[in-house]
């Protein structure tokens, strides 16, 4: 609780509404079912210091809420439509919607108040119009030089919240406080009048996509790829097609003409088979693992750092939206396209679809999670398959946790990457969170990470004992962990041309590896007796916990 001293010579005032009000609002609305009292609760909480500084009416009353959130569909703000026109899915959502859940549950659950996320969106986006205004005559121009009148589709903002988007400038426009003037601003189209919300993001000015910000990236991506992909294609490098043959004639997007740049991507993205300057891959699993799956040839999905790219990323979503491309049913939702070549140090590991096929068969939990051959079953990544995992989905529990950590284990992703991936793993598969903390959870992962219960050990795990120098098994991650946000679908087409594929033959593990490991006392399926971990077993993982955590930070500081 925020105690502030009240001076009572001064009326407590309105609240003005800000970006960060708005987005945070919308969330409210568009992912949680509408629960008066809760969405009240957790307004004021999360913005409680700002509204009582600011000499607001403290607490904001849900009436308040409610009629903020239907002016601004009414006036048609470009925020309420960059929130309620994207998908419902959690691929597609933007980082800042991603934060925005993530704050509203962590309050929620704090504070022991019930909020249920919602299945599916119900709200009615039926009468919205995004708004245009009068831009400045200092903005405008001479008449002469006026440009002629936009269609209106090219002026409508695209379906993504601004960089911005969180930052406390006030939008009067949308404010119920809004001078008269602002409020009878003409609405128009054409006549030299263009949209004041694209002009001040600059967007009719754009030449060509722009790359995905560093800040607005996944911080991890998915590729699939076999021995049909173009390019060279190995378990430690790509290398797009363009260049696959002679990287002496490799070349920058800001070496050609914009016209050209466009001509790349839109080939690349329509699967045409000419050799492209770009590499596909995806920000959820589900995408490359089901294109896998369906077209085998030794199919192999590789795990990539974000972070460590030093090409330039771009959005296919971005890109279909602003040069307005139909493709069948496909959007670019989820899949970024990679300029050249993705090099050794940003892979952190590589797998064949055939290897996940054996592990789901042999370990029972991890088998009934992953549902493989329902994911084959689906000619595409849609709503469909979507629904199908939601309906056979686990539970968000310590069970769920040692099954994702025990995969990811087995696949040799190392423990840094651990939280990201299975966090994203989770999402992507639909497993149920209503009402349940991650904790648990994150603690399963953890747990089979460290051999509770006994998982097939490919990483190098410590022994727990009392030895705190024993602790070296593991690699401290040379970058900050990021809490997953994700701003895509899966995205429903391949963004690889099938042509001249080059491929890193890598064989499977050895067979009899596996052998030597399922013999003696070790049991595959994680039994309901392991999930229920003694008092004292978690005591001692939470202790080795803690000294790889520390032990972490001392080697980053």
């Amino acid at each position: 609780m925020v105690h502030v001293a009240l001076d009572p010579r001064k009326k407590p005032r309105n609240i003005k509404w800000t970006d960060e009000f708005r987005v945070f609002l919308c969330c409210l609305y568009k992912f949680f079912e509408n629960d008066h009292s809760v969405f009240q609760n957790i307004f004021n909480r999360r913005f409680e210091q700002q509204i009582i500084e600011g000499g607001y009416n403290y607490p904001v009353r849900y009436s308040t809420l409610h009629s903020q959130w239907v002016c601004m569909k009414r006036l048609g703000d470009p925020l309420w439509g960059r929130i309620h026109l994207s998908s419902f899915e959690y691929e597609l959502r933007a980082p800042h919607e991603n934060r925005a859940v993530q704050e509203i549950q962590t309050i929620a659950c704090s504070q022991g108040w019930s909020i249920h996320e919602k299945l599916e969106d119900n709200i009615d986006k039926s009468g919205f119009e995004y708004r245009e205004m009068v831009v400045p005559q200092s903005l405008r121009g001479s008449p002469q030089s006026q440009p002629e009148a936009q269609p209106q589709s090219q002026l409508q903002p695209q379906n993504s919240v601004p960089h911005d988007a969180y930052n406390s400038t006030p939008h009067p426009e949308a404010d119920k406080e809004v001078s008269e003037d602002t409020e009878s601003s003409t609405l128009v189209h054409g006549g030299g009048k263009i949209c004041f919300w694209c002009h001040s993001e600059g967007l009719e000015s754009q030449k060509f996509c722009s790359a995905v910000q560093p800040g607005h990236m996944p911080p991890i991506l998915y590729r699939w790829w076999n021995v049909d992909s173009q390019g060279i294609n190995s378990m430690d490098s790509f290398v797009a097609g363009m260049f696959s043959k002679a990287k002496k004639n490799f070349f920058l997007p800001g070496d050609i003409l914009p016209e050209e740049f466009n001509t790349y991507f839109r080939r690349h993205i329509q699967i045409q088979r000419t050799p492209s300057p770009f590499i596909s891959t995806f920000k959820s699993m589900l995408a490359p693992v089901h294109r896998a799956l369906r077209n085998q040839e030794g199919a192999t999905v590789s795990i990539i750092d974000a972070r460590k790219l030093e090409a330039q990323i771009y959005s296919a979503k971005d890109f279909v939206q602003e040069n307005s491309i139909r493709i069948g049913t496909y959007n670019g939702a989820g899949e970024y396209l990679i300029w050249g070549e993705v090099p050794n140090a940003a892979i952190i590991c590589s797998f064949k679809v055939s290897q996940l096929c054996r592990i789901a068969s042999e370990n029972t939990q991890i088998g009934k999670l992953l549902h493989l051959d329902m994911i084959s079953s689906y000619k595409i990544n849609r709503r469909a398959l979507h629904r199908a995992l939601a309906k056979g989905a686990s539970a968000l529990d310590m069970q769920a946790g040692l099954a994702i950590g025990g995969l990811l284990s087995l696949l040799q992703v190392p423990y840094q990457y651990s939280k990201d991936v299975s966090e994203g793993i989770a999402y992507s598969w639909r497993v149920k969170r209503r009402r349940l903390p991650w904790k648990d959870f994150f603690e399963g992962v953890q747990a089979a990470y460290l051999g509770v219960p006994p998982l097939i050990s490919h990483v190098p795990r410590p022994t727990l004992d009392n030895n705190n120098d024993n602790l070296n098994a593991f690699e401290s991650s040379d970058e900050e962990l990021l809490f997953s946000d994700y701003d895509d679908d899966d995205g429903e087409e391949e963004g690889d041309n099938d042509k001249n594929g080059h491929l890193d033959n890598a064989e499977l593990p050895n067979e009899q590896d596996d052998e030597n490991r399922s013999s003696g006392a070790i049991d595959t399926h994680f039994s309901t007796e392991w999930v229920m971990i003694t008092a004292r077993r978690k005591m001692m993982l939470w202790s080795c916990w803690t000294a790889l955590t520390r032990k972490w930070e001392m080697e980053m500081t």
